[in-house]
């Protein structure tokens, strides 16, 4: 929110100081007059970047939060539209420069114009021209700023998919050595169960070995018994 904030108030002085300098174009010198023109052409090239730019803040903005910034947003626009159209008036008077040699050139033909109209008409092309490359490199220096802006989302991205990565790896690695641990303490149950059905076999062969050993103890006796007896009845 405080970007949009900063950015409203540089797009707000802009307006402020290109519209001042649009209503002082009263000068008498025609190059200070087109120094003035030049400089109000390149801040509203600088304003319709900057709203653009705003704009494209507003979009990213979540759709609650958008109606609140679209009013200053449309005053923004109607703002440059008015300041297009007073540079193309002030443009328009006096031939452009407030010379009074160039007025209503536009309207002659080349061959008509003496060498100072023919002067002045290439001074004004040459200036529209350069005008135009600066619009152009402002536009690139903006596209350039916009394809940087950009490049640093996509390099905080990666860097986020690498670091989810490395987790993952991480995540993984812990558990193949949990399942290692499984592994070991299963045999471990495993080899405490054998170990228990063993004692257990051992301690029935002992109690089995210890029934047999009296039920033949008592079956010796009977038969001495009885030998003793056929002989006492003999």
């Amino acid at each position: 929110m405080s970007d949009l904030n900063h950015m409203e108030k540089e797009i707000g002085e802009l307006i402020e100081s290109c519209t001042k300098e649009l209503k002082g174009l009263t000068k008498k010198d025609p190059s200070q007059r087109l120094k003035q023109l030049s400089r109000c052409q390149n801040k509203i090239a600088e304003i319709k970047t900057r709203v653009e730019d705003y704009e494209l803040e507003v979009l990213q903005l979540e759709k609650g939060e958008q109606p609140k910034y679209k009013s200053t947003l449309d005053n923004f626009k109607k703002s440059l539209k008015t300041l297009r159209s007073d540079l193309s008036t002030k443009k328009a008077e006096k031939g452009g420069d407030g010379n009074p040699l160039t007025e209503g050139l536009l309207s002659k033909e080349l061959d008509q114009m003496n060498d100072i109209e023919l002067v002045k008409v290439g001074d004004e092309y040459q200036q529209k021209g350069k005008d135009a490359v600066g619009r152009i490199l402002a536009n690139i220096e903006n596209a350039n700023q916009r394809a940087d802006n950009i490049n640093l989302e996509l390099q905080i991205q990666d860097e986020k998919i690498q670091k989810a990565t490395e987790k993952a790896k991480d995540v993984q690695s812990q558990t193949k050595i949990a399942m290692q641990y499984v592994k070991y303490f299963a045999r471990q149950v495993y080899t405490d169960k054998i170990l228990m059905c063993l004692i257990f076999l051992c301690a029935i062969a002992v109690i089995v070995i210890i029934v047999l050993k009296f039920t033949k103890k008592n079956t010796i006796v009977v038969t001495a018994d009885q030998i003793k007896k056929s002989f006492l009845e003999e």
